[in-house]
């Protein structure tokens, strides 16, 4: 959820001391809108849960106990519901890693993508034989390699996330903004909220969205006012 920074210089980071209220607008606890969007994935996913859930009913309904049955019926049934909601929200509980929330501002360092070629199996039969075979396709997709470092010390982040046409304006040397948190007031050592803000394109960098994004915005106007 979250990645270690790294330096060579004594100079202290680009990090602004956030109040615990502007901590809780940039860190949810309970699902944002996209993080329940995120868990509730495709609609295979979907589907399935529907099944977990109407499965559920179904054995409840078996119970002799008619009011164990009953109450335990009601999680069951809404089931394919409430799943998103607390996969997220014990997500966004592991990402509070310190005791001290900053504003990081940097700059992207480098930026590249690399594709990924994974192999997947499938069993497929002859016709002239009932002897079955397997074969072996290949599938491509790409990562993103990205990294962040400030631009008074010489701290710095490193993202490896799938590669998305949304990033495909990024460039080397644009400014961002990530969420750190970190023991150290003076944030001498953080580590960083896996997701990045680029103002200039109004692009998020990440592959799960921990940051309620408006909140986010808002407090990151309160930083550039002052």
């Amino acid at each position: 959820s979250s990645s270690s920074s790294s330096y060579s210089s004594p100079a202290l980071p680009n990090v602004t001391l956030l109040t615990n209220g502007e901590t809780e607008k940039c860190l949810p606890i309970a699902a944002t809108s996209n993080q329940y969007g995120y868990f509730w994935g495709t609609t295979d996913a979907a589907v399935q849960r529907v099944a977990i859930s109407l499965l559920g009913v179904v054995l409840c309904s078996t119970i002799n106990d008619f009011e164990i049955g009953t109450a335990l019926q009601v999680p069951f049934a809404t089931f394919f519901l409430w799943a998103p909601i607390a996969l997220a929200a014990r997500r966004n509980a592991a990402a509070r890693a310190g005791e001290f929330v900053g504003l990081w501002r940097a700059r992207v360092k480098d930026i590249e993508v690399v594709p990924v070629v994974a192999k997947t199996f499938e069993n497929a039969r002859k016709k002239s034989s009932s002897r079955g075979r397997r074969n072996t396709r290949k599938t491509t997709s790409e990562m993103l390699l990205i990294d962040f470092i400030d631009p008074i010390s010489s701290f710095e982040v490193s993202f490896r996330i799938p590669n998305e046409r949304r990033y495909d304006d990024v460039q080397i040397g644009d400014a961002c903004e990530l969420i750190v948190s970190s023991d150290d007031d003076l944030f001498r050592n953080f580590v960083a909220i896996r997701e990045a803000y680029v103002p200039e394109l109004d692009v998020w960098v990440g592959e799960y969205p921990f940051l309620d994004r408006n909140g986010f915005v808002l407090v990151s106007k309160r930083v550039s006012n002052n």
